[in-house]
């Protein structure tokens, strides 16, 4: 029997009901998604499909949590995204275990976690199943603010997140919950008490930072110490049926910024690895899975500071690794020197939250960058032909028709790429627990109430915010409604993408502005797709075995 299954929940796509509200400003075409592997399945050959499972990057928790769970002498499998894998998962999850381990990485609300668990015990209704990761741990933060430091803000945060209400909780269907465990010990130490058929209680009475329901909330005494733990993940352990085409990495832990509309936890030390841990890890993933061609830097914030990233740059530069990868990114770092640097090092796509292009409203979000260094940020990536997502929030405290015109004044003035993408993705503003703005002195500041998706401010409130993002998705001409990266990953061909990017884009802008679809500008993007070549070339893995990668040319 093998010991655990490690589920991560569902793809970021799926996993937050944000992007769900991007889907008026996406492109689907014969029932299909509108990136480029979509519209030459919808528009050229309806019998291509492709395995978006296998260029997504997993979750680098399933793969750290694996390796711990090895160094045990513990055997595991692994589901990284239970929508994209769902033959897998049937299968798997009708087999026998000790226990699931279900990840939050990627769901930010109670609901989401609870419709992963709905799935597993649809399969697997006795298994044990634990549940730890970012959800769980923030989760047990506000249940903190609200019965320990009695905050009344905190007190009706029961809908949303676990341990706050026990009439909503008590029939969840999980067994456990690891608070905290940033070495991961906490998780394989239960696995291994359940080994020895320990009970839930008993675990929770004798393991820290553990929590059950029975009756009623049980804790166990909490580690308060946070700590950052940074896993060089050993690649042999893993088979290659166990590595995509993308794999995630990590370079450092946490973020030293504090955006007032932020959410995560702060109060644990920016760390980073050293040039040598990073090389052998990424030497011993190309040694032992030489068919990855893409790295994922899932790190919070990858640019602690200039001095760090300009020589994580030459780093990465220096060597040469017949690899891409793509991260988040602090735009206020970026220039001419340093892009030309990430070129060089194989950077394809940097993703930056930009937030705003208004100054005013970037100040009251404390964040460290301004219109100028956006604007620096942009010519530089463009000059160097590094594509970029960028992300925008709307409806922050001071937010009015006068700084969003400012925000599309500024995008709009972003040189346009030329063998680069660049794509954008509109939020609403979300009062969202634990982030600075939702406390008493910023509420009071800024004149916020609310919770959540519904708010009010002096200037807007979210119902204002929710309707205002179809008019600025159709206001925006600098940046491209955004259709994800792996079309980025596939093509050959950078210009022709881009030509297709732009049809596609003024397609959705046309469509947002009037409600009609434009049949002439339909027809380009599919003459388009249409000189795009799809060839298929094989990539061996460790075992000598290839594996097919497709290109479009």
């Amino acid at each position: 029997m093998t010991d655990v299954l490690i589920i991560n929940g569902f793809s970021d796509y799926n996993a937050s009901a944000s992007y769900a509200m991007e889907d008026p400003f996406r492109l689907y075409v014969n029932g299909r998604f509108g990136d480029l592997p979509g519209l030459y399945g919808g528009l050229v050959n309806p019998a291509f499909h492709h395995d978006a499972s296998d260029f997504e990057a997993p979750p680098f928790v399933c793969y750290a949590l694996k390796q711990m769970l090895h160094t045990q002498g513990l055997s595991s499998e692994m589901i990284f995204y239970l929508d994209l894998e769902q033959e897998r998962a049937r299968r798997l999850l009708s087999q026998s275990y000790q226990a699931i381990f279900l990840t939050t990485t990627l769901m930010a609300v109670k609901s989401r976690v609870l419709e992963a668990v709905k799935i597993i015990r649809q399969y697997a209704p006795e298994t044990p199943l634990i549940c730890g990761g970012v959800h769980i741990d923030r989760s047990w933060q506000i249940r903190k603010r609200n019965l320990i430091e009695k905050d009344p803000l905190y007190e009706h945060c029961g809908r949303e997140y676990f341990f706050q209400n026990d009439l909503m909780d008590q029939n969840s269907g999980i067994d456990l919950f690891v608070l905290y465990d940033p070495d991961l010990t906490v998780g394989t130490k239960v696995v291994q008490g359940l080994k020895k058929s320990e009970s839930p209680d008993a675990l929770v009475k004798r393991l820290p930072n553990l929590a059950c329901f029975d009756n009623g909330w049980h804790f166990s005494k909490t580690i308060s110490e946070r700590e950052s733990i940074l896993f060089p993940i050993d690649w042999t352990i893993f088979r290659p049926d166990e590595v995509r085409l993308t794999v995630p990495m990590v370079r450092s832990k946490n973020c030293l910024n504090r955006c007032r509309y932020c959410n995560f936890q702060k109060d644990t030390a920016y760390l980073e690895k050293d040039d040598t841990t990073l090389s052998n890890e990424i030497e011993n993933l190309l040694k032992t899975h030489p068919s990855v061609s893409y790295i994922h830097f899932c790190d919070d914030n990858i640019c602690g500071h200039k001095r760090s990233v300009n020589r994580f740059a030459r780093f990465l530069a220096d060597r040469q690794y017949p690899l891409e990868w793509f991260s988040f990114f602090d735009a206020r770092f970026l220039d001419m020197s340093l892009a030309k640097d990430l070129k060089r090092s194989g950077c394809r796509i940097l993703k930056i939250g930009m937030e705003s292009g208004d100054d005013t409203i970037l100040k009251n979000m404390a964040k460290p960058c301004r219109i100028k260094d956006y604007q620096r940020a942009m010519e530089a990536l463009v000059q160097h032909e590094i594509s970029a997502d960028v992300f925008f929030v709307i409806g922050f405290p001071g937010e009015t028709m006068e700084t969003l015109n400012q925000t599309a004044a500024t995008i709009n003035a972003f040189p346009k790429p030329h063998a680069s993408l660049n794509h954008i993705l509109f939020f609403p503003f979300i009062l969202a627990p634990m982030a600075p703005v939702y406390d008493a002195a910023d509420r009071k500041r800024f004149g916020v109430s609310g919770y959540m998706h519904e708010w009010s401010h002096k200037t807007m409130d979210s119902k204002e915010a929710n309707a205002l993002i179809p008019e600025m998705s159709g206001r925006i001409t600098g940046l491209n409604p955004m259709h994800g990266n792996i079309e980025q990953m596939l093509s050959g061909n950078p210009k022709k993408l881009l030509t297709l990017d732009n049809f596609r884009g003024d397609f959705i802008r046309l469509r947002a502005k009037t409600g009609r679809e434009d049949h002439a500008l339909l027809e380009q993007i599919t003459q388009t797709v249409k000189t795009f070549e799809f060839v298929e070339k094989g990539v061996a893995d460790s075992n000598g075995q290839t594996r097919p990668f497709p290109r479009f040319m």
